[in-house]
């Protein structure tokens, strides 16, 4: 199992997974402090001050490791993990699906554009949301902290 994972990472989830293999060289790079964790199946998380919020890419999430409470840090990796399940079943259309809409979204709402709508509202993000809160999911589990 451990080789069929990495080998979809690498080949189904390619687009992604380069482009996380980057962020997460550069964010290693800058911030000397980052903190550095695995879910099951070979997801890295890796905390960093240079992060805003999260972003899921490949095999990688990257967060925030500043200014976040126990649980609101839980309820992103959690969404975060959302990212990668839907990486996993979008394969090579995740970015165009679900990256560049979610970029989009984000980057609106911290804007200041639609301040009475929830940032869950947009399909990408719900979908997250949803796949984020399911304990055990096509051999993925909860992180332990």
């Amino acid at each position: 199992m451990k080789i069929v994972t990495r080998l979809v990472y690498w080949t189904w989830c390619l687009p992604q997974t380069i482009l996380g293999a980057l962020f997460f060289v550069v964010l290693r790079t800058l911030d000397k402090e980052i903190r550095l964790s695995k879910y099951e199946q070979y997801t890295v998380v890796a905390e960093s001050r240079y992060v805003l919020g999260g972003v899921s890419l490949g095999m990688y999430i990257l967060i925030r490791s500043i200014g976040l409470s126990t649980k609101e840090r839980e309820r992103l990796l959690r969404h975060e993990l959302g990212h990668i399940r839907q990486s996993l079943l979008l394969g090579p259309l995740y970015l165009i699906l679900i990256g560049i809409p979610s970029i989009i979204w984000v980057s609106a709402k911290k804007l200041g554009l639609f301040p009475k709508i929830p940032y869950s509202w947009l399909y990408s993000e719900k979908w997250a949301d949803t796949l984020g809160a399911e304990d055990k999911w096509m051999g993925f589990r909860r992180m332990a902290n």
